[in-house]
């Protein structure tokens, strides 16, 4: 170790150098799953959750129009086999019928301040205006340093609205025909009810003697309906009883 005298202390001058590195705070969060129907539009930001800048500040307009970083969410829709079936920016909506019925990942980028510096350059050296973020990372020339990265499973199903047909129209059925069989079994418990009190009514009546069993029967058919009296088991002894009860008279 070699130490210094005043005079070499009064003569030269010692340094001490640190290296400062600032953490990227740049963050996304989405839904993991979400199912969308064909025949609708459907903008990839409504499955935007949370984001968070370089410096850790909140994004506005999450679910709408989110710039993070100063410029705008990428995205990229693959189908099942990897094939990139749409690019663009977050807020663009895909047409109706853009996608079919299946299963899609839904990479959702947010540029980091490195990235941001990359992207830039990146436009001023391709040929062509007008790219989008999600042009920038289909390009190839991103690195992992550019980007943070979150993914959303999509499903398209054939369900619409139950007047176009589709999907939505068997589950109408469905609710309905469901409705019916309920209807129809409360319907049949009541007139079973309505039967079995008939019967006990009927077998007091069969309990009287003649005379007061046929006037009994007599009232119960201004009480009761014809038919259901007569559909009873009992309907041969009340028309004998009538009868007989006729002739006293």
């Amino acid at each position: 170790m070699q130490t210094l005298d005043t005079t070499s202390l009064a003569n030269d001058t010692v340094t001490s150098q640190t290296t400062l590195e600032v953490q990227d705070a740049t963050a996304i969060t989405t839904n993991n799953h979400h199912i969308i129907p064909r025949a609708a539009s459907y903008n990839p930001s409504s499955d935007l959750v949370g984001a968070s800048n370089a410096d850790g500040s909140s994004v506005e307009n999450i679910g709408t129009n989110p710039i993070v970083n100063g410029d705008a969410i990428g995205v990229l829709i693959t189908d099942s086999s990897g094939n990139i079936l749409w690019v663009n920016n977050s807020d663009i909506s895909l047409p109706t019928n853009k996608l079919q019925e299946g299963a899609y990942i839904e990479n959702y980028y947010a540029l980091t301040a490195q990235g941001l510096v990359d992207y830039t350059n990146w436009q001023t050296t391709t040929a062509s205006g007008g790219h989008t973020v999600g042009d920038f990372i289909n390009s190839g020339q991103a690195t992992t340093s550019d980007y943070v990265k979150s993914t959303t499973e999509l499903t398209v199903t054939n369900f619409v609205l139950p007047f176009a047909g589709g999907a939505g129209n068997q589950f109408l059925y469905l609710m309905i025909g469901l409705a019916a069989f309920g209807a129809l079994g409360f319907y049949l418990s009541q007139r079973r009810k309505a039967e079995m009190d008939l019967e006990v009514n009927n077998k007091e009546i069969l309990g009287k003697n003649d005379n007061k069993r046929s006037n009994i029967y007599l009232t119960s058919r201004h009480t009761h309906p014809y038919a259901k009296i007569f559909h009873t088991k009992n309907r041969t002894h009340l028309a004998q009883a009538h009868r007989k009860g006729t002739n006293e008279l």
